[in-house]
């Protein structure tokens, strides 16, 4: 009684880890779909530390 016990408690946590997968599986395909549409916007992404070095850089960069 004990072995069946222990092998339906096995097998539901089989089925819940798969159930957990898939979501996981779609949530990361949602994103990496997310992300290639945001990438095919042809943007650039410039950070800085120091915002002074982006205040100077400001001309620079409306001119190019």
């Amino acid at each position: 009684m004990k072995e069946l016990l222990l092998v339906c408690a096995v097998a539901v946590m089989i089925v819940f880890g798969y159930f957990i997968m898939k979501r996981l599986d779609d949530f990361l395909a949602n994103n990496h779909y997310l992300i290639d549409e945001e990438i095919a916007e042809n943007s650039l992404f410039i950070a800085f530390d120091n915002p002074m070095i982006l205040n100077s850089l400001i001309p620079l960069f409306e001119k190019f």
